[in-house]
């Protein structure tokens, strides 16, 4: 009983996931820079709780839903798999589109807690025109963004990618090393 009275209130995470064709590029061991972003990504899907909901949408040129709005319980594995089984795909990552189709999916949920996990390539990221704009109506509807940013902060998209995170109300996180990304989600 005590355990009900103390568990927190559902939430609801979007996860974009840059699929641009930068994400093929081989890492150690054989895998590309996807199958991480990818495996990062399920890992944060396992941390959250049978009451929280998750939709996932990977991006290239246009935004493609991977899951839509789900509940975690009882469909944690098939959220797993439908996000581990994310390609890479040609083009850069367009911001707004990925962005926008994760706004709309979380929408109708009746989550307090909403919150968008942008994942992006720091040095090829497009499509910035109306970006702030749509972030400042998410915040206004209660909504946040987190970045995570393959890349330096040198590389020439991470200021945008920053101010995406700080008018989303939520963290940023670059990194150039894809192996750390299953860390950092």
């Amino acid at each position: 009983e005590r355990k009900e009275e103390y568990r927190r209130p559902p939430v609801a995470m979007g996860i974009v996931l840059d699929r641009s064709g930068s994400m093929s590029a081989p890492v150690d061991s054989g895998m590309q820079k996807m199958d991480l972003a990818n495996r990062a990504a399920a890992e944060a899907v396992n941390l959250l709780a049978p009451q929280d909901e998750v939709a996932a949408f990977a991006v290239h040129s246009e935004a493609h839903e991977v899951i839509g709005l789900t509940g975690i319980e009882g469909n944690r594995g098939e959220v797993e798999s439908r996000i581990l089984s994310v390609e890479s795909r040609g083009g850069g990552i367009y911001v707004h589109n990925g962005l926008k189709a994760a706004m709309g999916g979380l929408m109708d949920s009746e989550a307090n807690t909403r919150h968008i996990v942008l994942f992006a390539d720091a040095a090829d990221s497009e499509q910035k025109r109306g970006v702030r704009k749509m972030v400042g109506q998410w915040r206004k509807a209660g909504g946040t963004i987190s970045v995570i940013g393959l890349g330096t902060a040198k590389d020439k998209d991470a200021t945008f990618l920053k101010k995406v995170a700080r008018k989303g109300g939520g963290k940023v996180f670059l990194t150039n090393d894809a192996r750390a990304l299953p860390r950092i989600f």
